[in-house]
């Protein structure tokens, strides 16, 4: 997968800031899918489901891992250590597949956005997010 725009110098800093909202898909407001979504379209050319009616909202904890679990296919596992920019870092919450965000970078670092924080880069393998760390899957249509 390559980057529109030849990956240009930090791409994703035109996504930090981006509001929180409860089922968005738009640079109005994201969950973390909707910032999933947008971004793999805008900066990989990759159109993804919605997925918007598959769960009622971000409390939705049920909802969300099914729609997860039932919609794997077109995804492969990829090593952490082969991770690159426009794979998707899946994190259990509670021990349900809950929480997505975009591999960007040096490939430490992820783009994602949850309930009450804009849209920020994190390490995806910093204590906080480690021990949760479900998976790398790379989009493979």
């Amino acid at each position: 997968m390559q980057c529109r725009d030849q990956c240009r110098t930090q791409w994703w800093n035109e996504y930090v800031g981006l509001p929180f909202a409860d089922k968005g898909r738009t640079r109005e407001g994201c969950d973390c899918w909707g910032l999933v979504r947008l971004v793999l379209h805008e900066q990989f050319g990759i159109d993804l489901p919605s997925y918007t009616d598959d769960y009622t909202s971000t409390a939705d904890n049920a909802g969300i891992a099914g729609a997860i679990d039932s919609n794997m296919a077109g995804w492969r596992i990829v090593p952490p250590g082969d991770a690159r920019e426009g794979d998707v870092v899946l994190f259990r919450i509670g021990g349900l597949p809950l929480h997505v965000g975009v591999v960007i970078g040096d490939a430490r670092y992820m783009l994602h956005v949850c309930k009450g924080i804009d849209a920020c880069t994190e390490q995806y393998r910093a204590p906080r997010w480690l021990s949760r760390l479900e998976g790398v899957y790379r989009h493979e249509g």
